[in-house]
C-alpha cells in the first residue's frame, strides 16, 4: 500500500483551505497548515486508515512535518 496519495488527499480535504495547495515536501508547521488539533485529528487518520498506533514519542517534526515525512513514517510502521 502506497501511503502517500490517501495522506496528500487528507491534507487537501480535511486540513487546507481551498485556494491552498501543497506539496509532498511541504512543511506542514512551516505553513501553518498544522496545529495542536489538526495534529490530532491527522493522527487520528492515520491510526484508523492504516491500522497504526501512533505513539506520543513518534509525535515528532521528523516524522509528521510533511506528507513526504509522514508517508515514510507510516511505511516504517507497517513493516513492524
Amino acid at each position: 500500500m502506497e501511503p502517500l496519495d490517501p495522506i496528500l488527499n487528507y491534507i487537501r480535504n480535511h486540513l487546507l483551505n481551498e485556494e491552498a495547495s501543497i506539496l509532498p515536501q511541504t512543511s506542514l508547521f512551516d505553513a501553518k497548515i498544522l496545529d495542536s488539533m489538526k495534529l490530532v485529528e491527522l493522527i487520528g487518520f492515520l491510526e484508523t486508515r492504516f491500522k497504526i498506533r501512533v505513539l506520543p514519542s513518534e509525535v515528532v517534526v521528523e516524522n509528521l512535518d510533511s506528507a513526504e515525512r509522514i508517508a515514510k513514517y507510516v511505511e516504517r510502521k507497517l513493516c513492524h
